[in-house]
């Protein structure tokens, strides 16, 4: 499903055509290799290509979250649990400015818009109270029945995506939701 070919924009001039249209090859810009191309471009390498879609990078997170869950339930055991999201804080700080310095994305406080620092704030205070929560949930809890009932946040994300940012979803997707709910539930037993 992640793993497919997709043609990248070629200027006409990088394609070679023959006086019946085949397409030959062209040099890959990125690579400086010669791969197939189609009418479309230059095939773009699998790996490169799955870098970038989002389904990948989902994927990515479901794993890191589930680890996430497995190492906060071991190290929250003799330690507060708000100390350890605070801990948790300052890792996630150092190695993300480390990211954005190694990556050179690192943008002037200036250039973000009013709007964009409210809400990023507000969804600042809203991962920060998440976070206590859920190591709290995890001291008390099976991280077995609590990543469940955590999870509930793709019911909620899905909900409050139609009520406040206008999304649609068709009735299939609503089926979907629903199964995720009583999933999650059942795991939990609750």
């Amino acid at each position: 499903m992640f793993l497919r070919w997709r043609a990248a924009r070629l200027e006409p001039s990088q394609i070679a055509r023959s006086q019946v249209g085949a397409v030959r090859h062209a040099p890959h810009r990125a690579l400086g290799s010669r791969v197939p191309a189609t009418a479309a471009g230059v095939m773009e390498p699998p790996l490169r290509q799955l870098l970038q879609e989002w389904p990948f990078w989902a994927v990515m997170s479901a794993v890191f979250a589930a680890l996430t869950a497995i190492f906060a339930k071991v190290g929250v055991a003799q330690v507060n649990p708000d100390f350890a999201t605070f801990i948790r804080t300052i890792v996630i700080a150092v190695a993300l400015a480390g990211i954005v310095a190694a990556t050179g994305q690192f943008q002037p406080p200036a250039a973000v818009t009013a709007r964009s620092w409210l809400f990023l704030l507000l969804s600042g205070l809203a991962t920060g109270a998440s976070w206590m929560c859920y190591f709290r949930a995890l001291k008390l809890g099976d991280a077995a029945r609590v990543a469940p009932i955590d999870k509930l946040s793709v019911v909620l994300v899905a909900v409050f995506g139609v009520l406040f940012l206008g999304e649609h979803l068709s009735g299939s997707k609503w089926v979907g939701v629903c199964l995720i709910a009583v999933g999650a539930l059942l795991v939990a037993g609750v």
